[in-house]
């Protein structure tokens, strides 16, 4: 039997108007990985193969394991294997014989085609994941990928927190291995090359390093942008001239009336371009944040006061962790943190205060 993947079509401006009701309607993210489609053969075999493509490539050995262990045979999952690096993360341990970073890989699941020798694509989109609810995911190596409901303030949601957008799919629609009008996909990114003309200092956890870059767009209006890793702010906390006047590529979701851009993020230093050449240096305003010393390094592993949090931010920190994106599991990423003690101490305190 053959497994292709249903697709996605794209709506040209999700923003106006917002064509999207929860009754009809569930949202989830849109992660930046590879699709891929996983089988729990007869034989006992796990098999990963590209769901663009149709190639096979290795399947990662902690997420081989818990397909094992969790799903009976004859069992198709379709999801998307993410990485802590994003996209080229993923892109460098599928396709490099590096086990280790493969490792690193996680199985986000978000549909099934096949559960113990039963066709589940005929069932509509509700019935099939109420079968994946029964199941109890060991994230963060394999996940079910979070559903919200479909409103606009949602999305914008996402976008804060980096993601490429959001899927919208049909709750009453079957698993059509096609492209099909029940699946849409809302992505309003663009990138844009600017000038960082400075920097701001961080807060909270960031308080010892820069907490965002100041650049300046080609329209010349100014505004702010974080999302760097932790390695970025630390080099730029420790030489912030070197990055001065130089080119950064940010990502964002569209122009504003103002000229400002929707939710900018940083994406990376572009050593291939230089900055704003039209202004001397001589003339440009100087760093506007006087910027602390790097941290010193701890041999103690990093954690989140949870218990501190309010309940909404403990209950935004418990899912972002539990689905393996967003800004706690970001946090946790960077920081070199332990995702399964941070998600372990996290769903304590919620459960603790009956939040879940």
């Amino acid at each position: 039997m053959s497994y292709s993947p249903m697709l996605a079509r794209a709506w040209a401006d999700p923003l106006d108007p917002w064509p999207f009701s929860s009754a009809e309607w569930a949202m989830e993210p849109k992660f930046d990985g590879w699709r891929a489609i996983v089988l729990h053969t007869m034989g006992g075999n796990v098999q990963l193969i590209g769901g663009r493509n149709g190639k096979n490539y290795p399947v990662p050995a902690p997420i081989e394991a818990a397909v094992k262990s969790l799903l009976p045979q004859g069992t198709v999952l379709d999801g998307e294997v993410i990485h802590p690096d994003g996209w080229g993360g993923v892109q460098g341990a599928m396709t490099r014989d590096n086990s280790t970073e493969r490792d690193r890989l996680t199985l986000v699941v978000f549909d099934v085609m096949e559960i113990n020798q039963t066709d589940t694509r005929s069932l509509n989109w509700q019935n099939r994941r109420d079968l994946l609810e029964i199941i109890q995911w060991p994230a963060p190596t394999l996940y079910l990928s979070p559903v919200m409901e479909p409103t606009l303030a949602n999305y914008e949601l996402l976008l804060e927190q980096g993601m490429e957008g959001a899927m919208v799919k049909h709750k009453g629609v079957g698993y059509v291995a096609a492209h099909n009008a029940g699946w849409w996909k809302l992505k309003a990114t663009d990138t844009v090359d600017a000038t960082c003309v400075g920097f701001q200092a961080g807060e909270g956890e960031f308080s010892e390093l820069v907490g965002a870059m100041k650049v300046k767009l080609p329209n010349g209006i100014e505004t702010t942008v974080s999302g760097m890793t932790m390695d970025v702010r630390r080099a730029m906390t420790a030489d912030p001239v070197s990055y001065l006047f130089k080119t950064v590529e940010i990502k964002h979701n569209g122009e504003l009336d103002s000229g400002k851009v929707r939710h900018p993020r940083f994406v990376r230093m572009r050593e291939d371009r230089d900055g704003d050449e039209a202004t001397p240096v001589a003339a440009q305003a100087p760093v506007t944040a006087t910027l602390p010393k790097p941290r010193a390094k701890s041999n103690k592993a990093w954690m989140r006061n949870y218990s501190a949090m309010g309940d909404p931010k403990l209950l935004d920190a418990v899912n972002s962790l539990r689905a393996g994106y967003g800004d706690a599991y970001q946090r946790v990423i960077d920081r070199g943190g332990d995702l399964a003690q941070h998600l372990s101490t996290a769903e304590n305190e919620a459960r603790h205060r009956g939040l879940i």
